[in-house]
């Protein structure tokens, strides 16, 4: 349920946990038996912080974007902005962003960190921006400079201290054929090792042999890595389902920093301090404040101690159960205990 805040609070049975000790208690000068039980509150409630997310969008805008969709009216650059259409709605908030970007061989950015609140209404723009490419495919440099631009803003917390969620999403029909700068290798090798936190991406490549053979080369370099989850291929029939399977990705990582986020709050919570009165009694046994001297746990008081406490008079101080000094005690002087011999 979400809260005043607009940040969703797990519901929690309150937690407590309780200790008994015994103590062995001196007051006014008589022994006396204590059974504590000190009662420790949890947290009976925690607040899910809220995960913003930062997605980047880098979608193929090459000649073959604009052919028709089998048995559709609609071409696959239509598709494919219908599918972010749906993203928007379906995955992500209003409050989160995004950096749309397009490309054949020429790279051309449209939106950078913008709300997706402002996104919703861009149909039409971004479809004219599209419409201005519809060359060859540079797949590789472009995803190095969609990177770069995410990496520019390499937000962890946002401004209102919010977690920040990077995930890059990149859409091709085909296979690259006109990259300059950059390698398969060294698009994989960036993306696995990105420089920024919480970073997830997903390379989607639906189309025919070309894109095929591009994801496995993909999926070969990515494999070459240890840490290799936080990138992923995905291969499709259809581009709405591959966008599809990408959305449900999208949320499991989201719901997966939510959760480690939660975890890390529960082992860093606090309990609660011991109550005022509590304090007052065991003040003394802590070296804080003034109470009842504690002699520790009964238990390990012997019979004869407890028996000697007992037979005490009422009101007489330690000192004076205890007989002579501890200079009388000690008798003669050595002297006179030589000449009895």
């Amino acid at each position: 349920m979400p809260n005043n805040n607009g940040k969703l609070v797990e519901a929690m049975q309150p937690k407590s946990s309780q200790q008994t000790m015994q103590r062995q208690v001196l007051i006014d000068g008589r022994l006396s038996t204590l059974n504590l039980t000190t009662t420790t509150h949890l947290e009976t409630s925690i607040t899910k912080p809220k995960v913003v997310v930062h997605a980047g969008l880098l979608l193929d805008a090459s000649g073959s974007m604009w052919g028709k969709v089998p048995q559709s009216s609609k071409t696959k650059m239509g598709v494919v902005l219908d599918s972010f259409q749906e993203m928007c709605k379906e995955v992500l908030e209003d409050d989160d962003r995004c950096t749309v970007s397009f490309f054949d061989e020429r790279y051309r950015q449209v939106f950078h960190n913008t709300k997706v609140s402002t996104l919703k209404f861009q149909r039409a723009r971004l479809e004219g921006e599209a419409d201005k490419l519809g060359g060859v495919t540079a797949l590789y440099d472009s995803t190095m400079k969609v990177l770069a631009s995410m990496q520019a803003t390499k937000e962890q917390k946002d401004a209102h201290g919010n977690t920040v969620l990077n995930n890059l999403v990149v859409f091709t029909d085909g296979g690259d054929n006109s990259s300059k700068d950059n390698s398969l290798r060294q698009m994989i090798a960036a993306l696995m090792q990105p420089g920024l936190s919480n970073f997830h991406a997903t390379i989607i490549a639906v189309g025919g042999a070309d894109a095929m053979q591009e994801a496995e080369g993909m999926r070969t370099e990515v494999a070459k890595f240890k840490n290799k989850t936080h990138v992923q291929v995905i291969t499709a029939d259809s581009i709405v389902s591959a966008f599809r399977a990408a959305n449900r990705r999208a949320k499991q990582v989201k719901q997966e920093l939510v959760e480690r986020i939660v975890v890390d709050l529960r082992q860093n919570g606090k309990k609660k301090a011991p109550q005022p009165a509590l304090m007052a009694l065991l003040g003394p046994a802590l070296g804080v404040g003034n109470g009842p001297r504690m002699l520790g746990p009964g238990p390990q008081l012997g019979q004869q101690e407890r028996g000697r406490s007992a037979s005490r008079p009422k009101g007489r101080p330690e000192s004076a159960s205890r007989g002579r000094p501890q200079s009388a005690s000690r008798g003669r002087p050595r002297s006179a205990s030589r000449s009895r011999r």
